[in-house]
């Protein structure tokens, strides 16, 4: 697991990395830019298949990336 996860990290390159433990299994949140939505695919693919991870995203964007999106709206 720690070759797979260094080599994980090493292709994503996380602005932030958190390890702790959660409801009895190992958990990671990751803080990742990604360039668009598509990218997550990728993502999450290398979690499912070298660790057999168990995979929850929550897309967030900043203030600038909300006032871009808010401003596509009308």
């Amino acid at each position: 697991m720690e070759e797979a996860l260094k080599g994980i990290l090493g292709k994503l390159g996380p602005e932030a990395a958190y390890f702790y433990p959660r409801g009895g299994r190992r958990a990671i949140t990751l803080v990742v830019d990604l360039a668009d939505n598509a990218a997550l695919a990728g993502v999450v693919e290398m979690f499912w298949t070298e660790l057999g991870a168990r995979v929850e995203a929550t897309p967030c964007m900043n203030a600038d990336e909300l006032a871009e999106g808010l401003g596509r709206l009308g």
